[in-house]
């Protein structure tokens, strides 16, 4: 919900600014069945810039959460990652 936040506010100051800049989406989908990002893919698509242009939207798939559990995340042994947010939030960023 932030990063959709700013995507609105980005939209609302391309409208605003004098100078012109372009936006880039990226969705990064974890492989978590409790969250299911592919939602956003039509609305996304039916959203358009300050400019009346489609946004260019890449949604990407990895299985960040299996590799967490690959690391020992909740395992008895020694743990390697120890949150599995902190683990997910970097993975990404590591996809970006």
């Amino acid at each position: 919900k932030d990063s959709l936040s700013l995507l609105h506010l980005l939209i609302f100051l391309q409208k605003k600014l004098p100078q012109k800049f372009l936006l880039k989406v990226l969705t990064v989908d974890p492989g978590s069945s409790g969250y299911d990002p592919s939602g956003l893919v039509p609305y996304l698509a039916s959203l358009r810039d300050g400019y009346g242009n489609e946004i260019d939207h890449h949604y990407v798939q990895e299985d960040i959460i299996g590799r967490a559990y690959k690391n020992n995340f909740g395992g008895a042994e020694k743990k390697k990652v120890t949150s599995i947010c902190a683990y997910c939030a970097r993975m990404k960023r590591g996809v970006m």
